[in-house]
């Protein structure tokens, strides 16, 4: 974000869209190295940071300022220079938050997890939502618009397509559809894991922690094991589950335990 700062600021007084992109990869290296010497330093901030969706939101809503200097020129004529700037910043931010956010939350998994052995373990059977070849058609479209349109000068077109581009892999990866390349990987790294203190969630790039605090109900119903925990409930077709009669009587029996029943 300090250096999407950096840049839309010294925009303001740049022309040359040589110097001006110079300064962006200059202030997005060194905020990318001072960040990452920050986060060794605090030690425990990335799992305070994914603790909860709304800290995790917070490291995307980073992108917000730029976006508002966009909206801004709109009414007000600001150098093209600038809002080039602001645009690019706020896609840079926003994708780098959106990867953060990720990070964080697997951050906030081996904090609520560290030196607690799971009571039991149980194989997920888990297949990502969505279609990698719909992933790939999008990634070669978004692809194909970002370089002809750099090859006509619209550079405000080039950089949405690259940053839809770049969003698109991200959010592959990270929601595990690349596994589907592989048939054996999604089955082999997906578990439920049940601990002392909650649940976890184990995927290709992702996990997930639930404490029993906030659970209020198990249950099977239909083809599905439920639970219940307020507007996020977790769903997880029986099929998909090693036993999902024996997790429903672990999370359970840990619910009981916690007073949660």
């Amino acid at each position: 974000m300090l250096g999407g700062l950096a840049t839309t600021a010294a925009a303001l007084s740049l022309e040359s869209s040589p110097r001006l992109l110079a300064i962006a990869v200059a202030t997005f290296a060194t905020g990318a190295v001072v960040g990452a010497g920050i986060a060794g330093r605090l030690h425990g901030l990335p799992g305070r940071l994914g603790q909860t969706w709304v800290r995790r939101l917070a490291i995307i809503c980073g992108a917000l300022p730029f976006a508002a200097v966009i909206v801004a020129s709109l009414p007000w004529s600001l150098e093209p220079q600038v809002k080039f700037a602001a645009l690019g910043s706020a896609c840079a931010v926003a994708i780098s938050g959106i990867l953060l956010a990720r990070v964080a939350e697997n951050g906030y998994v081996d904090a609520a997890t560290e030196g607690d052995e799971p009571v039991a373990s149980w194989r997920w059977y888990w297949s990502p939502s969505g279609s990698r070849t719909l992933d790939l058609i999008q990634f070669l479209m978004w692809g194909l618009l970002a370089v002809s349109s750099a090859v006509v000068g619209d550079w405000w077109s080039a950089v949405l397509g690259t940053s839809a581009m770049v969003l698109g892999a991200v959010v592959s990866v990270t929601e595990g559809r690349w596994t589907r390349w592989f048939p054996d990987a999604s089955s082999e790294a997906a578990e439920i894991r049940v601990y002392e203190h909650g649940f976890a969630t184990e995927r290709p790039y992702r996990r997930q922690f639930v404490p029993w605090s906030s659970i209020t109900h198990v249950r099977l119903r239909g083809d599905e094991l439920v639970i219940d925990r307020g507007r996020f409930d977790h769903r997880f077709d029986q099929d998909a589950l090693e036993d999902p009669e024996a997790l429903r009587e672990a999370i359970d029996r840990r619910l009981e335990t916690a007073g949660r029943r």
